[in-house]
């Protein structure tokens, strides 16, 4: 393992595909003196491996009440391409080498769409192999200059070969909903974000509405909204119930980021992952206050 792969390891705190490193290191390799470029739309490096590049522009950035995200890169107009690991402890949102394929997504996030993730692959080289695909498709529209698309398809037919990207063989189906894998004895239930929660069972509550358990109440005030969420997420961690304190939280922190209000929820939330034994999502949380 070279500095490199260390640093962009210790950077996510989770197992990466070697396909991920090997990514970045044919970028950090190829990558013109003025900085490094990805030769996807999705060109800019965002999350932990930006914070390795250009550490001078370091950013605790996620996004909002999703610290459960990690990205990598960003085309700019808000969305972003990462990994999706709701129980660190399992370490099964970026899982080592051979393990099973639906445990290693590519995904998309943004907030602009509904649900916000999709999965881009059902593995890391999967979702690069659609990427470079569609981009090098005879059918893809570039806006960019003659000379600047030419070098651009060039550098990708470089990366499939690096990676050994069979690109005739990328799924071409259209993004779906991301449903992480469930393990025994755990629930998942979907957010409005299109994160959800993923946790024990024991640790859901039964109470509320079952086609919607993280329902909040909706008042004419709505510092009133967030004031009954909070005080319902801190009786369910009462009562061991942190996954429902979590997707409580989780349903409301959108509209309230870098906010007052914004700033209890995410004290909450990170009581919340604690409750968990996620201490490092907690602290991804903490680093932006």
């Amino acid at each position: 393992m070279d500095d490199l792969e260390a640093a962009i390891r210790s950077a996510y705190g989770v197992e990466l595909d070697p396909a991920f490193i090997e990514m970045i290191r044919f970028v950090v390799n190829g990558a013109p003196s003025s900085g490094y470029e990805l030769p996807l739309s999705f060109d800019h490096f965002s999350g932990p491996v930006s914070d390795v590049l250009t550490p001078k522009q370091k950013s605790a950035y996620f996004f909002p009440g999703a610290p459960e995200f990690f990205a990598f890169a960003s085309n700019g107009g808000g969305g972003e391409l990462g990994f999706l690991g709701h129980a660190p402890e399992l370490r099964s949102a970026v899982p080592r080498q051979g393990a099973a394929r639906s445990e290693c997504p590519l995904i998309l996030f943004d907030l602009h769409l509904t649900p916000a993730t999709r999965m881009v692959g059902t593995t890391f080289r999967e979702g690069i192999a659609r990427l470079v695909a569609d981009e090098t498709s005879p059918h893809y529209e570039s806006h960019g200059e003659e000379d600047s698309e030419a070098k651009r398809r060039s550098s990708l037919a470089a990366l499939a070969k690096r990676l050994e990207l069979d690109l005739l063989l990328a799924p071409r189906p259209p993004l779906r909903s991301f449903v992480p894998t469930i393990p025994r004895g755990w629930r998942y239930v979907p957010t409005g974000d299109g994160v959800g929660v993923l946790a024990p069972n024991a640790q859901f509550d039964s109470v509320g509405p079952a086609s919607d358990p993280f329902a909040v109440a909706i008042y004419p005030h709505e510092d009133a909204s967030v004031r009954d969420a909070l005080t319902r997420s801190r009786d369910a961690r009462a009562r061991n119930k942190a996954a429902t304190a979590l997707g409580i939280m989780r349903e409301m922190i959108v509209g309230w980021v870098n906010t007052r209000l914004g700033q209890e929820i995410e004290r909450e939330m990170a009581s919340a992952y604690r409750a968990l034994g996620r201490a490092s999502l907690a602290r991804r949380l903490e680093a932006r206050w």
